[in-house]
């Protein structure tokens, strides 16, 4: 943090402490308002968790029990066990595992991977899907946000573009979005173009 900044908190607190007395004494709400606004961040994760579907457990557990069915006898009675046998036994077990943490309300996608968008004072950092590629823009790279109807384009400095698309996200979710990245542009002077 350099001099300038140094002092323009400083000055920026007494202010907040001189109001706060002016009202009754609630400086350490201003105080807490003004370091959250100054450390923002926002997170969302796009895997979304599941309702609970009785169903799904149902049919996975009988996946897992026909895998057991299959190899268990061949084992108890020390017969070969073929390719075709473990195959069989891998494929209803898998689908049993997979359809249970399913119906228990888990997102299968997240044993994969992640997929979210992040906002904080030092990027913006994007992952729409479990298997997409990361994209990420640091604030010092970024010389305009264009807002369109359904996307925000990030102009870097070398005039490369990174498009941010929102077309699959509910407008609540769209309008945090932006106004977290209006309100970090502003006060890192960064143009913006609605």
């Amino acid at each position: 943090m350099g001099v300038d900044e140094q002092i323009d908190k400083e000055i920026t607190l007494n202010y907040l402490g001189n109001l706060a007395k002016q009202f009754g004494g609630k400086q350490s709400l201003l105080l807490s308002i003004y370091k959250r606004s100054e450390n923002m961040k926002l997170y969302i994760d796009l895997v979304k968790r599941n309702e609970k579907n009785p169903l799904w457990v149902f049919i996975g557990l009988m996946f897992l029990v026909a895998s057991m069915l299959w190899i268990t006898p061949k084992l108890l009675n020390s017969e070969l066990i073929g390719i075709f046998d473990w195959f069989y036994f891998s494929f209803f077990a898998l689908n049993g595992v997979v359809h249970t943490i399913g119906g228990l309300g888990y997102p299968v996608e997240g044993l994969i991977g992640k997929a979210f968008i992040e906002v904080d004072n030092n990027s913006i950092k994007f992952k729409f899907g479990v298997l997409k590629k990361e994209e990420a823009v640091n604030w010092e790279n970024i010389q305009t946000i264009d807002f369109k109807t359904y996307q925000f384009l990030i102009c870097r400095k070398d005039n490369t573009y990174l498009t941010f698309p929102l077309f699959k996200l509910e407008y609540a979710m769209v309008q945090k979005i932006k106004n977290t990245i209006t309100e970090l542009a502003t006060k890192k002077e960064i143009r913006i173009n609605q």
